[in-house]
């Protein structure tokens, strides 16, 4: 925001009384006139509508505000000391807020159901759901998507659409409760890449299996993903496979899929989502491919700028499965008295099965990320 300067013309009839006018106005100036600057993380959390009341309550109060960008955000602040002053509370109020929010989300997340996977709400919206005692509370996504949450049934209905999504409220209790042994939590809610120790049992596991059918290439690092709302969502896939197939039929397995330096992040924030669906081929059907010998993951993960490749040691519930065919957008039905119980994954071969196809993102956990050469 500019402010259109002021400008003093000052006449009288000799040099020292003017001069001694232009030092009264410089100082009744300096002492109402203020500047100052304001660091906090919490800058970079603000939203359009927060940076929107910031500017409209500068401009009524007639306080020059700006955003400097350089390793930290920074605003500063410009105007009559009194206004600037009130104007840095008010974002002090605000920043407070938003560290409110992010504290409770390492504590409480409330998800809501889509397409079979877990969408944590961001803060603003769990915070509301956590603090507001109303039944039904509205929030909204971060793509601009309208919710009316009806806390009582755990329901979130989608205003544009009236689509109705199942809601869950998961503690850090709660995450804590289903998290494997190995892990080291050190923060609830973000994703972590934890450098295993080549001297330790945990990374020779991961080696040998890897070195099955890759034992000429090098292995330069191993790192272990602790992503807790991903591996949340696939045990509670466990658990409803377990209770559709038996435990018989659960098939767990650990197995390879190769991909590039640039989808990693990706990886290990999302998982192994529908948008990798045919990357890695399509002969038995258009979803994500896995294989049971590193060998032939090799081929699908090429070289970086340094010559290192990367693959996943990944964590699957195969379930029950058939044979699939390039055609196949989705598994067949298991039964043909009932076209909704679908086989959960396709492969290869029956009874020798070395390549995987799932098409549910929460039937795979990214548990290693293998970097070789």
């Amino acid at each position: 925001m500019d402010i259109n300067p002021a400008l003093f013309d000052v006449m009288g009839w000799n040099a020292s009384d003017v001069h001694k006018t232009i030092q009264k106005l410089e100082s009744i100036f300096n002492q109402a006139y203020h500047e100052q600057s304001l660091e906090d993380e919490m800058l970079c959390n603000l939203k359009k509508k927060d940076i929107d009341i910031i500017f409209e309550d500068s401009v009524l109060h007639s306080v020059q505000v700006a955003f400097e960008h350089h390793v930290q955000i920074r605003l500063w602040f410009k105007g009559l000391r009194e206004d600037v002053m009130l104007i840095i509370n008010k974002v002090q109020d605000i920043l407070n807020h938003l560290l409110k929010q992010e504290l409770l989300k390492s504590a409480v997340q409330w998800c809501f159901c889509e397409n079979g996977k877990a969408i944590p709400f961001n803060s603003e919206a769990n915070y509301a759901l956590e603090k507001d005692r109303s039944q039904m509370v509205a929030v909204m996504d971060d793509s601009g998507r309208k919710f009316k949450v009806n806390k009582i049934k755990m329901i979130a209905t989608i205003e544009s659409s009236s689509h109705e999504h199942t809601v869950t409220r998961i503690t850090k209790e709660d995450l804590a409760s289903s998290i494997p042994p190995l892990w080291t939590i050190t923060d609830s809610t973000s994703v972590q890449r934890v450098l295993l120790n080549p001297s330790s049992f945990e990374f020779q596991q991961v080696s040998d299996l890897f070195k099955q059918t890759s034992a000429d290439k090098t292995i330069i690092s191993i790192e272990r993903i602790q992503n807790v709302f991903l591996w949340k969502a696939f045990d509670i896939k466990r658990s409803q496979l377990k209770d559709k197939n038996g435990q018989a039929e659960l098939n767990e397995m650990q197995l390879f899929h190769g991909t590039d330096k640039d989808a990693c992040d990706s990886i290990d924030k999302n998982g192994f989502n529908r948008s990798l669906a045919g990357q890695n081929g399509t002969v038995y059907g258009h979803g994500v491919y896995f294989a049971k010998n590193s060998q032939y993951s090799v081929a699908y993960s090429p070289a970086d700028q340094q010559g290192r490749h990367y693959m996943y040691l990944a964590q699957l519930l195969i379930g029950r499965y058939t044979v699939g065919n390039s055609s196949m957008r989705v598994p067949p039905a298991y039964s043909q008295s009932n076209k909704n119980d679908l086989f959960d994954s396709l492969v290869d071969s029956v009874t020798n099965p070395t390549i995987f196809v799932v098409f549910h993102d929460d039937q795979v956990y990214p548990g290693y990320l293998i970097t070789f050469s």
